[in-house]
């Protein structure tokens, strides 16, 4: 457990994914699970929280797009994977698939 200024290391705050302060964050083998809750901060209810996550009930928190409506473009005959997209639509699926990775500021 740790603490960090977050004026001064903005950077770590965004890698981790806490957009508001007071923000909690675990992060567990290359995981982050950050703690949903945005108003003041309940010690029963993150109690409940960290709990969840020794019990492997949480879902790790992904950077990710929203998802797109559509995830077929008919257009370019390509399908549309966001972050949050990505465990159902490659790794769940049960046709092979060719992922081509890229990012649009590269």
């Amino acid at each position: 457990f740790f603490t960090v200024d977050y004026i001064r290391n903005q950077d770590l705050g965004v890698f981790l994914g806490v957009k508001t302060l007071p923000g909690i964050a675990i992060v567990h083998q290359d995981l982050k699970y950050v703690y949903p809750k945005t108003e003041k901060l309940d010690n029963y209810e993150l109690g409940l929280w960290i709990e969840e996550f020794f019990l492997g009930r949480l879902e790790p928190s992904i950077r990710s797009q929203d998802a797109p409506s559509t995830l077929f473009d008919e257009s370019k005959n390509i399908y549309r994977i966001v972050g949050s997209t990505f465990k159902q639509e490659i790794l769940q699926s049960s046709a092979s698939v060719l992922l081509l990775v890229y990012t649009s500021n590269c």
